[in-house]
């Protein structure tokens, strides 16, 4: 008795090709989301270091904005203690914030 399997590869082809993307896209998510999280960090460091030195915060803001002009700058600075909170919509309208308290 000979057996015709033809069907059975296409059927497993349908069902492992969109896990295959689910796989691929969440992996690309994850390493973009890590990459942009780092970048805010980054970013909030460098403000958070020359705002000790510097008296203009506005100048700051200006080149980090200029650096990443979708992200959403806020610096605080209360009693000599600045706190620098960054927030970014990503893929998919997720949200990145970063807080980063210098003093």
């Amino acid at each position: 008795m000979n057996m015709n399997n033809k069907g059975q590869s296409l059927v497993i082809f349908i069902i492992v090709l969109p896990i295959c993307f689910l796989l691929i896209t969440y992996v690309t998510f994850l390493f973009y989301s890590t990459y942009e999280k780092n970048n805010q960090e980054h970013i909030a460091d460098i403000i958070c270091k020359y705002s000790k030195n510097e008296k203009n915060i506005t100048e700051l803001l200006r080149l980090g904005k200029e650096n990443d002009n979708k992200q959403d700058i806020i610096v605080n600075n209360n009693d000599g203690k600045i706190e620098v909170k960054l927030t970014k919509k990503i893929m998919f309208d997720i949200e990145l914030k970063t807080t980063l308290k210098c003093e």
